[in-house]
């Protein structure tokens, strides 16, 4: 998963993409957070997570982009859309593991958790539906 995808990296944008990034991570958190969303909320939430990982992308920061990972598998757990919440779940893990930033303990153990939890949702899922 290159970070060349983004190639319109400017050091001036830096600030720009940082200040946007932190803001729509910290919308969407809100947004899940909330007890009760309307539908328009909860497109604002997936589509503000979607664009922070774009930001992410374009100042190389591996650590906020896993965290825009696990932030994405929450959400999609939420929707009860299992099998992307277990994708990103997944995308965040093997950033944590292919560029080590497990000297950050807390961002691997986000990982690890985020995976278990949307394994376990998917499969309390399709309990439910079979067992019908």
């Amino acid at each position: 998963m290159p970070m060349e995808i983004v190639t319109n990296k400017y050091d001036e944008h830096d600030s720009y993409n940082r200040e946007l990034a932190g803001e729509l991570y910290n919308l969407s958190w809100t947004l899940l957070d909330k007890k009760a969303r309307t539908e328009d909320e909860e497109e604002v939430m997936l589509n503000a997570a979607h664009a922070s990982i774009y930001h992410w992308r374009a100042l190389g920061s591996y650590s906020d982009l896993a965290a825009g990972y696990l932030l994405l598998s929450r959400i999609y757990s939420h929707m009860k859309c299992y099998d992307l919440s277990l994708d990103y779940a997944e995308k965040c893990l093997d950033i944590c593991e292919q560029k080590d930033i497990s000297g950050n303990e807390f961002d691997i153990n986000w990982a690890y958790g985020a995976v278990a939890s949307a394994h376990q949702s998917r499969a309390e899922f399709y309990k439910r539906k079979y067992k019908k």
